[in-house]
Parts: C-alpha cells; sequence; structure tokens
C-alpha cells in the first residue's frame, strides 16, 4: 500500500497497480476478488465470493453483478461443500484460486466463524482435492493475522499438514505486527512453478 502511494512506474508490480486503483488503505482495504479483478479483468473471472454480513453482501452482489463471480449471504465452511460457490465446478477449464481471509487461527474450536480451527483441516483439505484433481494449475492462499508467538507454530502444522493430504508443496512468508505478533501467509500451490523472488517487496520468506 506504501508503493501504490508513489507515482506509477514503467513494469512496477501488478499487485501494486492494483492496490492504487482501489485507492486501499488500512480503513479501506479491498478483498482479493477485487485485487483481482484491477490485476486480471472482472470479466475473466469466475467463482464465489462468502460474505455473512448482510449489507457488504448487498454491496458485493450489486459490485459483481454482470460477472462470473458469485457473492453469497453465507459462511465460507457451508459453501466449500459439493456445490457451494467456493467448491470445484466440475467444468472446471482454468487456472484456480482459493483464497481464505479469515482474522486468525485457533488450535482449539469449532464456531462457525471468521477463524480457522485445526478441526478445520478436512474439510479445506476436501475442498482443495477437488480443484487438484480437476488437472487444472492453481493455488491456495491462508491469510491469517496478529498471530502470538505460541499460536504460529500451530498454524504452520495446520498448513504443513494440509499441504501433506493434499499431497502439494507449500511455501510460507510473514510480516511483522504490533506488539512482536506476526502476520502469515501459507500458499499451497500445484501444477505451477514459482518464479525465484515471487514475495513482495517487504515479506519475509519462512516461518
Amino acid at each position: 500500500m506504501r508503493a501504490a502511494q508513489c507515482f506509477p512506474t514503467c513494469g512496477g508490480s501488478p499487485i501494486v497497480a492494483a492496490y492504487r486503483a482501489t485507492n486501499a488503505s488500512r480503513e479501506l482495504y479491498p478483498n482479493t476478488g477485487e485485487l483481482l479483478a484491477h490485476t486480471v479483468g472482472r470479466g475473466r473471472l469466475s467463482g464465489g465470493i462468502t460474505e455473512v454480513d448482510v449489507q457488504k453482501n448487498a454491496r458485493l452482489v450489486e459490485k459483481w453483478s454482470g460477472s462470473g463471480v458469485t457473492p453469497v449471504n453465507s459462511s465460507w465452511r457451508q459453501e466449500i461443500r459439493p456445490g457451494g460457490v467456493l467448491s470445484c465446478p466440475a467444468t472446471l477449464r482454468s487456472p484456480w484460486l482459493f483464497a481464505a481471509d479469515p482474522m486468525t487461527f485457533r488450535k482449539v474450536g469449532h464456531a462457525d466463524d471468521d477463524k480457522p480451527y485445526r478441526e478445520d483441516l478436512s474439510r479445506v483439505s476436501t475442498v482443495l482435492k477437488g480443484f487438484i484433481a480437476s488437472g487444472e494449475p492453481g493455488a491456495a492462499a491462508l491469510f491469517v493475522y496478529g498471530l502470538r508467538p505460541d499460536v504460529r507454530s500451530q498454524f504452520w502444522t495446520f498448513a504443513d499438514d494440509l499441504a501433506a493430504n493434499c499431497g502439494i508443496p507449500a511455501v510460507s512468508g510473514w510480516v511483522q505486527h504490533q506488539g512482536g505478533n506476526r502476520n502469515l501467509a501459507a500458499l499451497l500451490y500445484s501444477g505451477v512453478a514459482l518464479p525465484a523472488c515471487w514475495l513482495p517487496e517487504g515479506v519475509r520468506a519462512g516461518k
């Protein structure tokens, strides 16, 4: 976002350009779908977005009207089930992205909320296996925020076990958060090769 405040330069990062186009800020942060729309084109996207807040979902429905993307007023856990908007279509013939952008991670719990729990390992493994079985290249990006040192290892174990369950590799990165906590990202990928310098500036590789 800091780079997006600067004057655009030739050959600049597409994600920085997307932040600039969406006027991204700490107070107004675009979701992954909106960043993709400004990167590859809204008309080239299809799939689903879940939002449990009725008013926010209504704005998403308006924003994505006429596109191949379907926002639904539902929990992500409900929509990764077979037939849900986040599950793999039987007719998938394009690269795919499964992006989970929850608040934080908890090892113990089972509420249907914005936090992934260790208990979600099986259901997330199942939906990713569906995409992998399509034979199309793709990736799953998992982001969590403000994790304390004692919880960070639990999230990395979750990500590693998810990759092992699905039989695909995973890479990791992080940035510093407030109070010594960290924001973490795990990227699992299938049928693609990551470039040597795939992480954006300021994001540290590893755990």
